[in-house]
């Protein structure tokens, strides 16, 4: 399996306060399933999909760019990208509807070799990303991102020390 890599302290203070006072004025739509494999009717997010028509057929068409530009500058910038392609981006918002950890369902970001994935956690929280493979767990901790082959299987798992728990996740191909 692909390595995980980790990066704490992953962007600018003051952009990621601009992404958390953003994502709070921003439309939510409901994900009545997180992934094809979730089992359970608490399996469910709030999501912010920055390619949904609300943001490019309206005033807001230009936040997606902005947006994307800022979340991958720090990684582009890390690994001398000459450039990426993002596929998609989006907010996750997971509320808490049970007092136990709840695992939500291995999937895949995207099947294809090449693409990307980045988790940016927004918040600290008991809740995590757990990888099927390999069984690793990584803890929501604010301001940490990590990066993986999209194609590796993974699950969130639910948080229980908050009511609300939020992460980034960016698809992405690297174009150099």
């Amino acid at each position: 399996m692909a390595a995980i890599e980790t990066i704490h302290n992953y962007l600018a203070d003051d952009i990621l306060e601009g992404i958390v006072r953003r994502m709070d004025k921003l439309p939510w739509q409901i994900g009545r399933t997180m992934n094809p494999n979730s089992t359970s009717e608490n399996h469910f997010a709030f999501i912010q999909d920055y390619s949904h028509k609300i943001f490019k057929e309206t005033y807001l068409k230009d936040f997606p760019a902005k947006f994307n530009r800022a979340l991958m500058t720090p990684y582009v910038k890390k690994h001398n990208c000459k450039s990426i392609s993002v596929i998609r981006s989006r907010i996750n918002m997971y509320i808490r509807t049970v007092g136990r950890e709840d695992m939500c369902g291995y999937h895949q970001d995207y099947p294809n070799p090449g693409i990307k994935t980045l988790l940016l956690y927004l918040e600290d929280s008991d809740g995590c990303t757990e990888f099927k493979v390999s069984g690793d767990r990584i803890v929501s901790e604010r301001n940490k991102a990590i990066i993986f082959d999209s194609n590796i299987e993974h699950q969130t798992i639910s948080q229980t020390n908050t009511l609300f728990r939020h992460n980034v996740n960016v698809n992405f191909m690297i174009n150099d």
